[in-house]
């Protein structure tokens, strides 16, 4: 999710709130495929202005948002509980939720692996994370090399407004092997796609591995 100025937020929240994002749906429908069922409590690490936790609870799942820029936390709290935090430094106890979910947010983190220990201290033994970023084959075109980190933008405006879309390109090694550093075990891939936009995003499942798994993916 885009962070920045109070401005910025706010066209951000006005363009997709205008339905102008195609990228959603797609998006969204991964998310469900790879979630546990409802009811569920869910931990939302780059909330944005909060439409992803919005159509969640439309699905019997319950959320606390947070987002480390304070207008997009304020904009997320009209639809769930929001919190202004980084995904650095979570504001919760260890093992406090059975499942966090991070939506184009993981590549705007500075320091990823930092974020993914986080994300494995605050989930229950065998919870669930599900991350969906730009996918690293996307990101590479607008940067010099696949296989180094380099940060992109990606101009997007609504209504004249700068949008604010862009993070950090890195390889998809990059995203595995700060799962395997926190200790959660990917197990599930999906490759998103969005017309002429193929590949388009990279949704991941992981599993905490400090416990018996009592929470089983959509269908099992």
């Amino acid at each position: 999710m885009p962070s920045g100025s109070p401005g910025r937020a706010d066209a951000y929240a006005a363009w997709v709130r205008s339905d102008r994002d195609v990228s959603f749906a797609p998006t969204f429908a991964a998310l469900v495929e790879l979630l546990p069922p409802a009811p569920l409590a869910i931990l939302d690490i780059g909330c944005g202005e909060g439409r992803v936790g919005h159509h969640l609870i439309q699905r019997g799942y319950s959320v606390i948002g947070v987002d480390s820029d304070a207008r997009m936390a304020e904009l997320a709290g009209e639809q769930h509980q929001a919190l202004k935090a980084p995904a650095t430094d979570l504001p919760f106890a260890k093992a406090a939720f059975p499942c966090v979910i991070t939506i184009h947010a993981l590549m705007e983190v500075e320091d990823l692996q930092r974020a993914v220990k986080e994300i494995a201290r605050v989930l229950k033994p065998g919870g669930v994370v599900v991350a969906i970023i730009e996918h690293p084959f996307a990101s590479a075109a607008k940067v010099g090399r696949y296989s180094e980190q380099d940060r992109y933008t990606w101009p997007v405006s609504h209504d004249g407004a700068d949008v604010g879309l862009g993070g950090i390109h890195r390889p998809l090694g990059a995203y595995v092997e700060s799962l395997e550093a926190a200790g959660l075990t990917l197990d599930a891939v999906r490759e998103i796609s969005v017309g002429e936009r193929d590949p388009m995003s990279l949704a991941i499942r992981a599993r905490s591995t400090s416990g018996e798994s009592s929470i089983g993916p959509r269908g099992e």
